[in-house]
């Protein structure tokens, strides 16, 4: 039987303080319209997370993606959301959208990526207490 469990909302402060605790995390992006998911180290670097791009991954200005770190235990876990670039990319102009370069180009295997945090979200494993 499991034990009763809640998770509960961790601050933005505290998601930055657990992904500097880690070094691997999880990239996350569509493939073919699917899900996929791609494990890989990272730095965070002040507000953005640099990691090297997966095989085949193509990039559009202005699509969002995610990236997911957790605890060796699983009693936390951090979702980072935002815009994926080349590391040494200029941004986009701020007039531009994603209309204005619909086509997804193609970033070569381990290219420097950075993903602009724009959004953290984190929560942490409670355990219940059981009840007499």
């Amino acid at each position: 039987m499991l034990s009763p469990t809640t998770w509960t909302e961790l601050s933005p402060h505290d998601c930055e303080d657990l992904l500097r605790s880690c070094t691997t995390g999880r990239f996350v992006y569509t493939e073919w319209a699917l899900p996929a998911v791609q494990p890989t180290g990272f730095h965070l670097d002040g507000a953005r997370l640099l990691f090297p791009a997966p095989p085949r991954f193509k990039i559009a200005h202005g699509h969002v993606f995610s990236f997911h770190v957790q605890a060796d235990d699983a009693a936390w876990t951090v979702m980072a959301h935002g815009p994926v670039n080349l590391r040494h990319a200029r941004p986009p102009e701020p007039s531009r959208t994603v209309l204005d370069n619909p086509r997804p180009v193609q970033v070569d295997p381990d290219e420097p990526l950075a993903l602009e945090i724009q959004l953290l979200v984190g929560r942490r494993l409670q355990q219940l207490a059981a009840p007499a």
